[in-house]
């Protein structure tokens, strides 16, 4: 049962277009700036993101991500900010 769990999930992972992987995330930066390839992201994809054998490198990743992400946050704040006062 392991092995055709394994093995399905491994197809799906396998069924990502092109689409998908342009996408990008914070994450997905992070990740890549800590030495990992798109390719081996979407393979940890579709393993339901198994980074135990790197934890090191995926923690610092992940704080890496996190800054990004508020920085995403303000810089929209900001956008929005500007389009509300714009509008009156």
């Amino acid at each position: 049962n392991q092995e055709i769990l394994r093995r399905a999930k491994e197809k799906m992972s396998n069924m990502s277009n092109k689409t998908d992987r342009a996408q990008e995330s914070a994450l997905t930066t992070a990740l890549e700036n800590n030495g990992f390839s798109k390719e081996e992201i979407w393979k940890r994809i579709g393993r339901e993101n198994d980074y135990e054998d790197q934890k090191k490198e995926f923690i610092n990743a992940k704080k890496e991500s996190a800054a990004m992400e508020k920085e995403f946050k303000k810089k929209i704040n900001v956008i929005l900010k500007n389009k509300e006062e714009f509008i009156k």
